[in-house]
């Protein structure tokens, strides 16, 4: 150190006031400094805490201008400079936002004098409570073997392995612990959530709590699932829709109740009049019911079929229904107007049969059925026909005897070619002197209205 004299002069000159006062000048430190201590020595992930930092052998620093600090490798500003003499300095910053909860490096030097550094290291820790973002599936089989997949935020980092994580499970008086190779875990760095997932031990029925341990912060998170017992009745098996062309194609939903959830969507198996059913997919599964689809394969000729369903690890529970064929060759009756007259008189039907499959000369080639047989039915012209559409107007008799109430009617139209280009439509004897419903349109309807 050296003392100097330092003189103050005022103004003007011409004035000969002075003062003087000794002045120390100090060297720079040579090699690191030393941090004291630094409080607090933790924070939060969210940063914002103010951390107070005593040095030693740090180089004199009159502003934060004059101080870096680094966070790991991330630049942090300086706050304030307190104090700064030859023997100590004190300096203040505020601890940035972390993603990622454990030990950060601190480096703190005088800017002017990197080599005059200090280090210390500053703890982030994650006290969120962690929270179940979800978890699946709530219903588990008493007999144990289902996959149970729990996702948490909150709850770790990238760091996080199975060793660090414990899992229970207690219903009633029954605890079973899951750790280490029983356990798979999974971070996703972008969601920020972890996945936990392990195979359910046997438990009793009713409700059950899972709780969910990181083993390194302490952290818990519960939540509960429900032990139900397997189904041992055959399942039921609807299928939508229940009809469709013999050409095959028909995509079918098929739905299983009393079936026990499939754990291993390759073992589903279904068929069609014995006949592997083809493209099974769209497959969801849970304890209530199971769903898939189906597509139909060719068949010669119509009519019914039976469709089965089960699980190739419980072949003996088998869900049964059927589906119909509709034969591609098969006539149907495309309109029948008017389909109400009055029974005191005689009523002409305009008919429109498809599918018909040749074209028809002469109205002898068309046979007219009526049931119940009490009044008559006859063809009175062809007024167009091809393979594709047969358009003819019948005359529907007048009742013999009055009636007092509507009377319903079958009509059954026989075309050449068998019982494949056979149709019925239905027509109704009303009342003399009631309204007649003569028109309607549309005749056909979506199922979900409007």
């Amino acid at each position: 150190n050296t003392s100097v004299p330092l003189t103050l002069t005022t103004y003007p000159s011409t004035l000969s006031n002075s003062a003087s006062s000794p002045l120390l000048l100090f060297g720079d430190p040579s090699g690191p400094s030393t941090a004291l201590s630094f409080s607090p020595s933790s924070t939060p992930l969210e940063g914002k805490v103010r951390v107070t930092v005593s040095l030693t052998s740090f180089a004199i620093v009159l502003s934060p201008s004059e101080v870096s600090l680094l966070i790991g490798a991330d630049p942090t500003p300086v706050a304030s400079v307190e104090s700064s003499t030859p023997h100590s300095s004190r300096i203040t910053f505020f601890a940035p936002p972390s993603t990622v909860s454990g030990a950060r490096l601190v480096s703190v030097w005088p800017t002017r004098l990197p080599s005059n550094v200090a280090y210390f290291t500053l703890r982030y820790v994650d006290t969120r409570l962690p929270v179940i973002e979800s978890f699946s599936p709530y219903d588990v089989y008493t007999t144990g073997g289902d996959t149970l997949t729990a996702v948490l935020s909150n709850f770790g980092d990238t760091t996080l392995t199975p060793s660090q994580v414990e899992v229970t499970v207690l219903g009633g008086f029954t605890l079973t612990t899951f750790t280490g190779d029983d356990l798979q875990v999974t971070f996703d760095d972008r969601t920020k959530k972890a996945s936990i997932s392990f195979v359910t031990a046997a438990g009793p029925v009713g409700t059950s709590t899972v709780s969910v341990r990181n083993l390194a912060s302490t952290k818990i998170a519960t939540f509960q699932i429900r032990f139900i017992t397997e189904p041992s009745n055959l399942p039921m098996l609807s299928v939508s829709p229940s009809t469709g062309p013999s050409s095959g194609g028909t995509r079918v939903t098929c739905k299983l109740t009393n079936f026990k959830r499939i754990a291993n969507p390759a073992s589903l198996r279904a068929t069609i009049n014995g006949v592997d059913a083809s493209s099974i997919a769209n497959i969801q599964s849970t304890s209530a019911s199971t769903f898939f689809d189906i597509v139909t394969t060719f068949t010669a000729s119509g009519g019914f079929r039976i469709v089965r369903a089960w699980d190739a690890s419980r072949p003996s529970l088998v869900g049964i229904s059927s589906f119909e064929y509709l034969d591609v060759n098969q006539a149907s009756i495309e309109y029948a107007n008017s389909s109400q007259g009055d029974s005191a008189k005689s009523t002409l039907v305009r008919v429109g049969v498809s599918n018909v499959g040749q074209t028809l000369s002469s109205a002898g080639q068309i046979t007219l059925d009526v049931s119940p047989p009490v009044i008559s039915a006859s063809v009175v012209t062809i007024f167009s026909s091809s393979p594709s559409l047969l358009d003819f107007e019948v005359r529907m008799g007048a009742s013999p005897t009055a009636i007092g109430e509507s009377v319903a009617f079958e009509v059954t139209v026989s075309l050449p070619g068998g019982d494949l280009k056979r149709s019925t439509f239905a027509f109704e004897a009303l009342p003399t002197g009631a309204p007649v419903v003569t028109f309607f349109t549309p005749t056909r309807y979506f199922s979900d209205g409007g």
